[in-house]
């Protein structure tokens, strides 16, 4: 499936190919990427330059499965993750 965001009628911004959220595939190669560095490396948060290439829909459905994480379930507790990120109006903000 397409996941990446055309800008310009290209698939390359100034940040390189840029995964559209709108896009299921987009969205979820995001947020498995997320959360296996959260399982797997018990990172702390995240810092999303360019964040405002994301939707507003898909950053709240990315702090609401932050936010049901556990440690007993997941070894991380998810209130506790910080998403942080660069938000800018260029081409863009949903």
């Amino acid at each position: 499936g397409e996941y990446s965001k055309v800008i310009s009628g290209t698939y390359v911004s100034f940040f390189g190919p840029v995964p559209d959220t709108e896009f299921k595939m987009g969205a979820r190669l995001i947020k498995d990427s997320m959360l296996g560095f959260l399982k797997n490396y018990k990172v702390d948060g995240f810092r999303m330059d360019g964040m405002f290439v994301s939707s507003k829909a898909f950053m709240t459905d990315l702090r609401n499965t932050f936010d049901q994480m556990t440690l007993a379930k997941d070894g991380v507790d998810g209130r506790k993750i910080m998403l942080y990120g660069e938000g800018a109006e260029t081409y863009q903000v949903n």
